[in-house]
């Protein structure tokens, strides 16, 4: 009886440190885990602010780039893309002005419909194909096919293209753009070209899709309105 009663002030010492010790580092994880998740913000949001940043500067370019020119459609790196591996994931942004207002027409209160298709005209090597011997000039590779209004192309090298787009009245829309050239393309220079079709008047320019008038002939209501020339060497 005397020893229980020696013992238990130094148990509940024993008891009082442990619990003393875990709150010390209750508060440890708490202030380690309010460090961590403030640290995981600033960065997220400073990757953020760089992305933004970028984007802006982009679309400022491509700003640039229409109004000097003039034209209605153009691509960021310029009419030369060198040394593209096949195989490989390439990014670029197309830059498309609504061209309703540029062009002496009634200016839209609405957003207008445009349309993207990206054809390959030659090859330096071998001037009456693209890429292969199955596949013959002139050939769609990305987009829309314009001639007859679908998806349906020889050959596909721009999978992620946003091949139909609605740009309000006056405005520049700035399309990010992944390209990929299939392994069995030939290496050679080829020369694209990345052509935009608008909706016509006669079109309802609500539902943004390529208006089919006859789909036996390949009719559209899409009015061709710019075309960009550009060259990709692959390696």
């Amino acid at each position: 009886m005397f020893e229980l009663f020696v013992r238990s002030p130094v148990r509940k010492r024993g008891a009082l440190e442990l619990s003393i010790t875990g709150i010390v580092v209750l508060i440890i994880a708490i202030s380690l885990l309010a460090f961590a998740l403030v640290f995981i913000k600033q960065l997220f949001g400073g990757a953020q602010e760089i992305l933004a940043g970028g984007l802006a500067r982009v679309k400022e370019d491509i700003n640039k780039q229409i109004e000097e020119s003039g034209e209605v459609v153009t691509i960021d790196l310029g009419r030369n893309l060198e040394n593209v591996k096949k195989g490989r994931r390439y990014s670029i942004n197309i830059g498309i002005k609504n061209d309703v207002r540029s062009i002496g027409e009634a200016a839209a209160e609405e957003s207008v419909c445009y349309w993207l298709g990206v054809r390959c005209l030659t090859s330096f090597s071998e001037p009456s194909r693209c890429g292969n011997e199955d596949i013959t000039v002139p050939a769609w590779v990305g987009g829309y096919n314009l001639e007859t209004g679908s998806r349906n192309l020889q050959s596909n090298w721009f999978r992620k293209l946003l091949a139909e787009v609605s740009i309000e009245n006056a405005g520049i829309a700035v399309l990010p753009v992944e390209f990929q050239i299939p392994a069995n393309v030939a290496k050679d220079t080829y020369q694209l070209e990345l052509i935009v079709y608008r909706a016509s008047e006669e079109v309802d320019r609500a539902p943004c899709y390529f208006p089919i008038v006859d789909a036996e002939k390949g009719t559209t209501n899409g009015i061709p309105v710019g075309k960009f020339r550009f060259t990709i060497e692959v390696t």
